[in-house]
């Protein structure tokens, strides 16, 4: 009964955040705080595991705790701060600022949070259930941890209130994105990652609260309109908010605070101009990405390519030397990069001698080779020539999954959300890790796109026959984010990541094309056609 009234008093208290204060102005101030302040967490206090827990921490010395009455606030304060303390949670990382309560002795206390993971409190109540669990003393400290400040979408996912992620989402299990949560947290800059692709549904309710303004570069207007599905998939796989439904997916980097710029360079049949993909990345450049993801590309003979220009792209040079972190995919052509493509995989497979992908093969970025579940590179990526060549890329950088990825969808074209394979789906999940990391930049330590690069190949798993294939280790989110924050940020809270190991999964039980190709764009009119 005492449960059911604290939840009622919970719910009244949500729904009076616009009428007058009274006397409870603390409350409302808690519960009605805009998304720039500090975290709240309303809390139900098991009184019998708190009266053991504060045994073992020496709280109760002055203390009889036998009825809630006696457990004052200032009690509740001590006993939950030591209870961080000692299950090594520092206080500038998370603690306990203020407890409150409605009615004086109830076992319901309204909690302010203090420390860096403060404006994230959804991480924060991860945390606090984390803590709950560790020991039987602790197991039932708390009945029940839900967030109580109206914050923005992407506060609230990671609430322990909200659903948990898709088993569809196959991707975020095998790269431990769960765990990761606990040590990316939430930096309060924003970050923002220019998809230059097909555009991006923009009303796509997954995505709409993340977009920032772009660019429709087809139709020469301000509505980068999506109606591909494409761009949106990618969008997706970094941001999305899983709001639209129980299968709605979470998106790589929806753990910060993430927006989308969305850059329409390709039509809505798939097809672009050089032109239109560099005034793309000018415009993301100019209006501050952080992070470009580029899942298009084109292939061609290395010689076409060195009497086109070389592979030293002015723009992209000019993007990574500004700080922007540019993220592209290395191509569904199944051929050794750098190699000779003997495939019979579309017109131009037979003539190719030294297989080049742009922008995959442009000095300085981020080149992305796909995975599947079993942990193995994808049969459609491209993959390493074995050669030792300064001339061109001869592999990808590292490899991320792309196989059946689930990942949001334009609602109008049959969505709002949908499994597809590639190079293409890779990109954007390493594009995304690369904003986690670039989320801690600041300006006197900026993260560049070589600390990027550094952190996703000492995090990557090196799993022997992808590996040998492709030259490349899959990229892992916790192990990325741990030696990360370690060595970089110099965080001492963090564990060794310990001993890379790869986890392969079962084949995901959902509708796509069971690791088919799926077009990359490999067109001859990404070099030739009149913009």
């Amino acid at each position: 009964m005492l449960k059911r009234m604290s939840q009622i008093f919970i719910i009244f208290f949500l729904i009076s955040c616009n009428k007058g204060s009274g006397n409870f102005a603390p409350i409302k101030e808690i519960l009605c705080a805009d998304p720039q302040s500090r975290g709240g967490l309303t809390v139900g206090l098991n009184l019998e595991t708190l009266k053991l827990l504060s045994a073992i921490l020496g709280t109760d010395k002055d203390q009889n705790i036998n009825s809630a009455s006696v457990l004052s606030d200032d009690l509740v304060l001590k006993t939950l701060n030591q209870a961080l303390i000692t299950s090594g949670v520092k206080p500038e990382i998370l603690n306990i600022l203020s407890v409150s309560s409605v009615v004086p002795g109830d076992t319901v206390r309204f909690l302010k949070i203090g420390g860096d993971y403060a404006p994230g409190f959804g991480v924060a109540a991860r945390l606090f259930k984390a803590i709950a669990s560790q020991s039987p003393q602790m197991q039932n400290l708390f009945q029940f941890i839900h967030e109580s400040v109206r914050v923005s979408m992407a506060d609230a996912i990671f609430s322990s209130q909200q659903k948990a992620v898709s088993p569809k989402q196959w991707a975020l299990k095998q790269t431990d994105f769960a765990q990761a949560q606990t040590i990316v947290g939430r930096p309060s800059r924003e970050v923002i990652v220019a998809v230059i692709d097909t555009g991006v549904d923009l009303s796509h309710p997954d995505l709409k609260n993340v977009l920032v303004p772009g660019y429709n570069f087809v139709d020469n207007n301000e509505t980068p309109q999506d109606g591909n599905g494409h761009g949106t998939h990618c969008a997706g796989i970094i941001a999305a908010q899983g709001l639209s439904g129980p299968d709605a997916p979470f998106g790589v980097a929806s753990g910060v605070n993430v927006k989308i710029m969305p850059i329409k360079v390709l039509s809505d049949n798939g097809s672009g101009s050089t032109q239109n993909i560099e005034k793309g990345i000018r415009w993301a450049v100019a209006h501050n990405a952080d992070v470009i993801s580029m899942s298009l590309g084109g292939g061609l003979e290395y010689s076409d390519a060195k009497s086109a220009g070389g592979l030293n792209n002015e723009i992209v040079n000019d993007a990574i030397a500004k700080g922007t972190v540019v993220v592209v995919a290395a191509g569904n052509e199944k051929c050794p990069l750098g190699g000779k493509c003997t495939e019979p995989n579309g017109f131009f497979s037979s003539k190719f001698e030294e297989y080049t992908v742009l922008p995959c093969s442009y000095e300085g970025t981020i080149c992305v080779g796909a995975t599947d579940y079993d942990e193995n590179l994808a049969a459609y990526s491209n993959y390493s020539s074995q050669k030792t060549n300064t001339n061109y890329r001869t592999h990808a950088d590292v490899n991320a999954p792309g196989t059946n990825i689930w990942s949001t969808w334009p609602t109008k074209l049959n969505g709002p959300y949908k499994a597809i394979s590639g190079t293409s789906m890779a990109t954007p999940y390493v594009a995304g890790v690369a904003a986690i990391l670039k989320a801690q930049s600041t300006a006197t330590e900026p993260v560049s796109q070589q600390i990027v690069l550094q952190y996703l190949r000492k995090g990557a798993v090196q799993w022997a026959p992808a590996v040998q294939k492709s030259e490349a280790g899959r990229v892992d989110l916790y192990r990325t984010a741990a030696y990360f924050g370690r060595e970089y940020l110099k965080r001492t809270d963090i564990p060794e990541p310990g001993i890379s190991a790869p986890k392969p999964l079962p084949q995901p039980e959902i509708p796509g094309d069971n690791g088919k190709s799926l077009p990359l764009n490999s067109l001859w009119d990404f070099l030739c056609a009149v913009p």
